[in-house]
């Protein structure tokens, strides 16, 4: 299936001038973006967590600008805006994932700027909210962004999400079944089903597969430390182990997000 993206109208005399341009201001995002990545890859003092964080940066540039400029030059040279329904579904997904990767890096990199004045988390698990709380500046305005951010683009999936699994945890405490365990080796079973199932291997069960994967992450991020807290008795957590929870939780909601929003273009 093709489709037609909308016309840029550009007059015959622009079209190779706006091609050499935009063919330079993409090389140049390139090498730009692969000297700040080699950069902190190769100096040795620049291996610290915000570092590593920025790294991911030039990354999600890449990938948003690589994403929209080739296919737009390459319509701009030839006249044809017409666009195949996988590659367009491709570029769509390759936009989300630059708009919610440079998201949840730039939340991750935020906690870097703030003074922590409390050392108590008032959550059972480290969280966004839970890490706002431990700071001594005004976090009024990140806690407006956060709640709309949380509202408004990962609500509607989010009830989706937890409806289905109340469902499945109903069926889980029912049989008795409920553990960490189980869930690891079920989302495993979905994983290895599609994977080595080549009549599945089609787009919605290819982005179906990711789900799994996320579920596993999420559920990593918090069970195997709550119940170790349990049996100790001790509910201390170090303040990377605590961040880095914290950035897990974020990646499997967005990351959830991000594969759901996909999904439902099919």
């Amino acid at each position: 299936m093709q489709l037609t993206l909308e016309s840029l109208d550009l007059q015959h005399s622009y079209v190779y001038p706006i091609f050499i341009l935009g063919t330079l201001t993409y090389g140049t995002i390139l090498f730009l973006n692969t000297m700040v990545f080699a950069t902190i890859l190769f100096t040795k003092t620049l291996h610290k967590p915000m570092f590593i964080l920025l790294l991911n940066l030039p990354i999600m540039d890449i990938i948003g600008t690589s994403a929209v400029l080739p296919q737009l030059l390459q319509s701009i040279v030839s006249y044809d805006r017409s666009i195949s329904y996988p590659g367009c579904f491709f570029q769509a997904i390759l936009v989300h994932f630059y708009g919610t990767g440079n998201f949840l890096f730039l939340t991750a990199m935020a906690y870097d700027r703030f003074r922590i004045c409390k050392t108590q988390i008032v959550d059972i698990f480290c969280n966004n909210p839970s890490l706002n709380k431990l700071l001594c500046d005004d976090t009024r305005v990140n806690n407006f962004f956060g709640m709309a951010f949380i509202v408004i683009i990962q609500g509607g999936p989010m009830v989706i999400v937890i409806f289905t699994y109340i469902q499945i945890l109903v069926t889980c405490v029912k049989s008795r079944t409920l553990t960490y365990g189980t869930i690891l080796f079920l989302n495993t079973m979905v994983f290895a089903t599609i994977l080595f199932t080549k009549t599945l291997h089609k787009p919605m069960f290819i982005l179906l597969l990711n789900l799994p994967i996320m579920d596993i992450i999420g559920t990593s991020a918090v069970l195997p430390q709550l119940l170790q807290s349990i049996v100790s008795y001790d509910r201390s957590i170090s303040y990377p182990g605590c961040f880095f929870q914290a950035i897990l939780v974020h990646f499997y909601g967005t990351g959830n997000f991000f594969f759901l929003t996909a999904m439902a273009y099919d």
